[in-house]
C-alpha cells in the first residue's frame, strides 16, 4: 500500500474541524447537498494530518473520536471505527456506536451498496481474525485500490490506497437519501 507522503510538519499538526452549520434542525436532505459532497466527508477531511502522539500520551482528537464508541482515551489501540462513527455523528447521523470496524456491515441503520458512490462508507477484511477490519470514506477507486479517507491509517488520519480485493462492502446511512448521481 503506498500513502501521501506529507513533510514531518504536518504530521503532528492538529487540525481544527470546520464548524456545523448554524443551530437549527438538520434535514437528511441538507446532509448530502446539490454538489454531492457528503457532510461527513466535509468533516473528515478537517482531520487529515491528526496523528497518535508516541508514548504515553494521547491525541485530544483521538480521544475526542473514542468517546464516540464508548472507548477510553488511548490512541495506541486500533481507533479507524472511532473516526468513522465521530464523523457521522458530527454531520447529525446515527453511527454505529461501536469500535469494530465492520459494525457498518451488520448496523440496522446502515444498508449495502451494490457499488460505490461517493460518501460511502467502506468497510475492509483485515487480519486473520473474522472480527477484524477497516473502515474509511473511499474518495475514488483506482482500478483495485480505494483511495481511503480513514483514521489509523499509519497511525493519523491519512488517505491511503487500500486493496477493494479485501472489501466487505460499501455503505450509507439509511436515514441520508442517496446522491442523484447513485
Amino acid at each position: 500500500m503506498s500513502g501521501i507522503n506529507l513533510p514531518n510538519i504536518f504530521r503532528r499538526k492538529q487540525v481544527e474541524p470546520i464548524p456545523p452549520p448554524e443551530p437549527g434542525p438538520i434535514r437528511p436532505e441538507d446532509l448530502v447537498p446539490e454538489f454531492q459532497i457528503p457532510y461527513w466527508i466535509t468533516i473528515a477531511l478537517t482531520y487529515i494530518g491528526t496523528t497518535e502522539i508516541p508514548g504515553p500520551d494521547s491525541n485530544s482528537l483521538i480521544d475526542e473520536f473514542l468517546k464516540s464508541v464508548g472507548m477510553p482515551s488511548d490512541d495506541d489501540i486500533a481507533w479507524c471505527s472511532a473516526f468513522a462513527n465521530h464523523c457521522v455523528i458530527k454531520a447529525g447521523v446515527v453511527g454505529t456506536g461501536k469500535p469494530n470496524a465492520k459494525s457498518f456491515s451488520n448496523d440496522p441503520n446502515y444498508i449495502k451498496l451494490d457499488k460505490w458512490i461517493f460518501g460511502c462508507i467502506g468497510v475492509y477484511d483485515r487480519g486473520t481474525e473474522a472480527w477484524m477490519g477497516h473502515v474509511g470514506f473511499p474518495l475514488d477507486q483506482y482500478g483495485k485500490w480505494d483511495r481511503l479517507l480513514a483514521g489509523n491509517q499509519l497511525n493519523r488520519v491519512g488517505i491511503i490506497n487500500y486493496g477493494n480485493d479485501k472489501l466487505v462492502g460499501y455503505f450509507w446511512p439509511k436515514a441520508v437519501p442517496l446522491p442523484k448521481a447513485a
